[in-house]
């Protein structure tokens, strides 16, 4: 996708026939969600569609690398969709989307997180924790704090006391 002498090898003439790449479930997700990223990144493609479209139409393995790759390049719809998919039913899939949601600074997702916190499946509350660790905001510590002293389940305990420990640690708050 750079350039041939001044030739570029992708202009915005391909972007249509790499929309069809980046929708198509033959093509490796790898190829797809990396496409998607690098024509965004260059200014081809407004993302926003296109991760949506992703992470709602993106079904069995795939749909958690699609998650992840989404949270990447967040949004405030982005951003929405993953606060949906981190309240659904599915447990791998909103376990993905409290870690995707965990971008540095992004309060939006304190919320919703601190909400996961209290999931009764453990894998979702210890992503929770670890998507607060990565956003690092005040408002995050004290939702992390609060888990610390009075979660009910001692692990949960233990793993927001260790991600508090991180976070005083890089003392900026952000890894």
């Amino acid at each position: 996708m750079s350039r041939a002498g001044d030739v570029p090898l992708v202009t915005k003439y391909d972007v249509p026939a790499l929309i069809k790449v980046i929708h198509d479930s033959q093509t490796s997700i790898g190829v797809r969600v990396g496409l998607l990223a690098e024509l965004q990144r260059r200014g081809l493609v407004e993302g926003d569609p296109h991760w949506l479209r992703s992470l709602r139409n993106t079904k069995g393995k795939d749909r958690l690398a699609v998650i992840y790759a989404a949270g990447v390049h967040s949004s405030p719809a982005v951003n929405a969709e993953l606060i949906d998919i981190l309240m659904g039913p599915d447990g791998a899939a909103s376990a993905a989307a409290a870690i995707a949601l965990g971008s540095p600074g992004n309060a939006a997702a304190v919320e919703p997180l601190s909400k996961a916190i209290v999931s009764k499946n453990l894998r979702v509350a210890m992503a929770a924790i670890r998507g607060l660790g990565r956003i690092g905001t005040a408002e995050a510590r004290a939702v992390l704090a609060s888990a610390a002293t009075s979660h009910p389940d001692a692990s949960v305990r233990r793993r927001a006391e260790a991600e508090l420990r991180v976070l005083e640690a890089h003392q900026g708050g952000s890894r």
